[in-house]
């Protein structure tokens, strides 16, 4: 009798070695959520312009890359009385822009976004930052463009 007491001690403590093997070896490995194809999964801006209508920006932006992965645009946006060209970007304001919203619209790789109201009299500089779908592939900034004030932009020839 005593014999099959330590007989089924023994399977016991067996079991229970190889489930905790068994849970260690389960732990190890890769310990992250999926993610996303980096390379192939991001886009960035090709080219930045804009122009002035009234007191409204009509900025264009053309994407390259996986341009069906943009799920909002921040325009970030500088004003002041004159252009500072060299001066270190600093905007006062953002305003993200959803793909629905009525003031962007989306042809293909092309985004034209209407950003009102914006002091005619005011230079303008900003920079637009692409949002991926994908919350661990940051922000695509686009270059600063420029935009000089309506009056200094008619005085030119």
């Amino acid at each position: 009798m005593k014999e099959t007491g330590r007989f089924s001690r023994a399977w016991v403590i067996i079991v229970l070695v190889l489930a905790a093997a068994g849970l260690l070896l389960a732990g190890c490995g890769k310990k992250e959520w999926p993610s996303p194809r980096a390379e192939k999964d991001r886009f960035t801006w090709d080219s930045v312009s804009a122009s002035r209508d009234e007191t409204c920006l009509i900025i264009r932006g053309e994407l390259q890359g996986a341009t069906q992965n943009l799920q909002q645009v921040e325009l970030r946006l500088e004003t002041s009385e004159e252009l500072c060209p060299g001066c270190p970007f600093t905007p006062q304001s953002s305003t993200v822009y959803s793909l629905d919203d009525p003031s962007l619209s989306r042809q293909g790789s092309s985004v034209v976004i209407t950003h009102c109201p914006v002091d005619p009299d005011t230079a303008v500089r900003f920079r637009l930052n692409g949002i991926n779908i994908f919350e661990q592939i940051p922000g695509t900034l686009s270059d600063t463009v420029e935009l000089k004030t309506r009056n200094a932009t008619r005085s030119e020839p």
